[in-house]
């Protein structure tokens, strides 16, 4: 039997997936895209004692690596806490 509908998570994918590429580009789906994989297919466990845990770390870092300089690109050379960092 065909199926005649379309999945509801295949569809608000494919909208994600172009919403982002239109509104902030190629750039941001790409980089957006690495982050879902890493999340998605690296181990996250908080077990210091398995095999894997450096992996953890490596992905842990890049992840955060990534947010934070997304974070300083998005200031655009103002300060983190805004009014209140000039004091610092």
């Amino acid at each position: 039997m065909a199926q005649t509908r379309l999945e509801t998570g295949t569809t608000l994918d494919g909208f994600l997936i172009a919403w982002t590429l239109v509104r902030w580009g190629p750039l941001a789906l790409g980089t957006a895209w690495f982050t879902h994989l890493l999340l998605v297919y690296a181990p996250l466990r908080a077990d210091p004692a398995q095999w894997y845990a450096p992996q953890v770390v490596l992905t842990w870092v890049l992840v955060l690596g990534l947010a934070y300089g997304a974070f300083r690109v998005s200031l655009g050379g103002r300060s983190p806490l805004g009014r209140f960092g000039a004091e610092f």
